[in-house]
């Protein structure tokens, strides 16, 4: 909705600042963990209710931009290969940028541990789509 949300996530500002492209346009979502962790949409609210700055996960699935390249015309399985590996090549991103992998063909198996696991859903997209 057009709304800077910078601010909220201050834990995560430092680590994106440090991945190796110049700017970036990502796709993902933010998290926060429970004791097993797992994504948990209500420790999330709460974070929010108590105004934390801390413990924010970034669950990155897409990349839309980076280094002035616009990548949307660019296949998602490639803009992921690329996505993970400015991810892996920025240590610090380890606690707090989650790289969310591409599952071929397991579709109602990736469903069924969301449910199982009680998390708010999973996001599907094909292989060789382009971003829209």
């Amino acid at each position: 909705n057009g709304h800077d949300w910078t601010s909220r996530f201050p834990n995560l500002l430092p680590v994106l600042a440090r991945l190796p492209v110049a700017d970036a346009v990502l796709d993902g979502e933010v998290g926060v963990l429970d004791r097993a962790g797992i994504p948990d949409f209500s420790a999330l609210q709460s974070a929010f209710r108590r105004g934390d700055r801390a413990g924010f996960v970034y669950f990155l699935f897409d990349l839309m931009h980076a280094s002035g390249y616009d990548l949307t015309d660019t296949p998602l399985l490639e803009r992921k290969a690329f996505l993970h590996r400015i991810i892996k090549a920025t240590p610090e991103a380890a606690l707090t940028l989650q790289y969310s992998d591409h599952i071929v063909g397991k579709g109602p198996t990736v469903a069924a541990e969301a449910a199982r696991h009680a998390m708010e859903g999973i996001i599907s997209k094909r292989a060789d789509s382009r971003y829209v």
